[in-house]
Order: structure tokens, then C-alpha cells, then sequence
């Protein structure tokens, strides 16, 4: 599948607010895992949780608005 987005301009607000975002997204995914004993379940949870931290390492890298 072709990358639709290459690239996302964001202001520093609004990447800090992503980055929140985020890393309340991971915490919520973690105990939905701990929460569930259905295997595809659980895979398709673990998999979302890979996509939010590759996101969430690129946010990050971005720099910060003073």
C-alpha cells in the first residue's frame, strides 16, 4: 500500500497536544491488553500499540515551540 501521507506540519501547540494524545492512547491500549484473554483480540492490540509508539517516536522528535 502506497504511503498517502509523506508528510504533516504541525505547530509546537499542536504536536505537544498529539503527544498527549498519544501516550493516554498507549496507556488506555495496555490495560485493554491486560483486559482481554481473546488472542486476535489481543494480537490486533498489540499491533495498534506498535503504530502508536512509531507515531508517537516521531512526534516527539519533532522540536518545541517556545
Amino acid at each position: 500500500m502506497e504511503d498517502v501521507m509523506e508528510r504533516l506540519e504541525l505547530t509546537g501547540e499542536e504536536a505537544a497536544v498529539l503527544r498527549e494524545l498519544l501516550e493516554r492512547r498507549l496507556t488506555e491500549v495496555d490495560v485493554e491488553v491486560s483486559h482481554t484473554d481473546a488472542h486476535d483480540f489481543k494480537a490486533l492490540l498489540k499491533q495498534r500499540r506498535e503504530i502508536i509508539e512509531s507515531i508517537l517516536r516521531k512526534v516527539t522528535a519533532l522540536p518545541m515551540a517556545a
